[in-house]
């Protein structure tokens, strides 16, 4: 049915993203994208790539104003859509996860900050789940009871504060934490997914969401 472009641009920008297709080394289509910091999505109905002809060609994409910015793509895909009454009826969670909330003391690192000082050590196999995530576009963030200078400035020891966004240190109940992170994203709560080492916490997040 269509075109579905689906990506998250980081920071403050309000720019254009280009998408052109070639054909013989012709462009054959071009279409403008007005994009802001956040979750962008747009679709291009299939009748207006079609020109019925069979011959193969390639899409080029870029940023119109050739500034430097940070763009992670989650679909760019030729789809069908679901009928509106198929839409409907399905009430089930979200298919794909776009973004995976981590609890800090005893999650990302072993002790507690405040407690332990600098003697928390972090958690390896997290630090690579959480490079993994990031490599594949999936957004990762925080949502952790402390102190937020102290905490963060720990996540910034360890070299981890560019791989977090939205995230909420605060003393909060962590299902409203995770409902501010879905809001600025712009996303359903249903495409988030919660890691927190206390049983206390998943349950009260469960309940909540």
């Amino acid at each position: 049915d269509g075109f579905l472009i689906e990506f998250y641009a980081a920071g403050e920008v309000n720019d254009n993203l280009i998408l052109e297709m070639i054909r013989d080394s012709k462009p054959v289509f071009k279409h403008k994208i007005n994009f802001k910091g956040g979750w962008n999505q747009e679709f291009i109905p299939y009748s207006m790539l079609s020109n019925n002809t069979k011959k193969t060609g390639f899409f080029r994409i870029w940023v119109e104003s050739q500034k430097e910015t940070r763009i992670i793509f989650t679909a760019l895909n030729l789809i069908k859509l679901e009928s509106l009454e198929e839409n409907l009826i399905s009430n089930k969670p979200a298919d794909k996860v776009k973004c995976v909330v981590f609890d800090l003391d005893n999650t990302l690192w072993d002790g507690v900050v405040g407690d332990d000082g600098d003697n928390v050590q972090i958690k390896h196999d997290v630090v690579d789940l959480i490079k993994s995530l990031d490599k594949r576009g999936i957004i990762c963030s925080i949502a952790s009871k402390n102190d937020y200078s102290t905490a963060w400035s720990m996540v910034t020891k360890f070299g981890l504060k560019d791989y977090f966004l939205f995230s909420k240190i605060n003393w909060g109940q962590k299902s409203e934490s995770i409902k501010a992170i879905a809001k600025e994203m712009n996303v359903n709560v249903d495409t988030l997914a919660f890691i927190d080492d206390s049983r206390f916490e998943r349950e009260e997040v469960k309940s909540a969401l």
